[in-house]
């Protein structure tokens, strides 16, 4: 009987097949990891800058209550939009700055180091019972920090 002899390119193609593979599902894998903490970095920011944001929210909504209840002081002695107008021109509430050319009461929220909350809101004198004193005009995120580019320089091939 004659013993059957087996190849190396046989065996060793299987071989490499095998070591390919591996090497295939060990570099998805990581790329699978990397990936997974660049999406776990960003939902925790993401998560970070809406808690702060709703917080902000919270004081503004805070600070309207206090405006709200200040107005709602100011209302019987003024005897109508321009008398509310003057009384809140001369002293505006806690917190809040009277804008006399835009006819605005103003406030800002702290977000971030980098970001506010500017609230704005025109009083009016309520017309009927159960109305508002004033109308918010402005609920907007405004950027307080300056941005600078990390890298200023700008690669270009020479023209030969």
């Amino acid at each position: 009987m004659e013993k059957k002899k087996f190849g190396f390119v046989n065996t060793g193609a299987s071989f490499l097949l095998v070591i390919f593979t591996v090497l295939c599902l060990v570099t998805f894998a990581t790329l699978s990891v990397v990936s997974a903490n660049a999406d776990k970095k960003l939902a925790q920011s993401t998560t970070d800058n809406t808690t702060a944001y709703y917080a902000a929210c919270s004081q503004a909504e805070e600070g309207l209550a206090a405006l709200d209840d200040a107005l709602a002081a100011l209302y019987p002695a003024s005897g109508g939009q321009g008398g509310l107008e003057a009384a809140v021109a001369a002293a505006p509430p806690t917190g809040w700055t009277w804008d006399g050319g835009a006819r605005t009461l103003t406030a800002d929220f702290k977000i971030s180091d980098s970001q506010k909350l500017a609230v704005a809101v025109t009083p009016h004198y309520p017309g009927a019972a159960g109305e508002g004193y004033y109308t918010v005009s402005q609920w907007q995120v405004e950027n307080t920090g300056t941005w600078t580019p990390s890298d200023t320089t700008l690669n270009l091939l020479p023209i030969q």
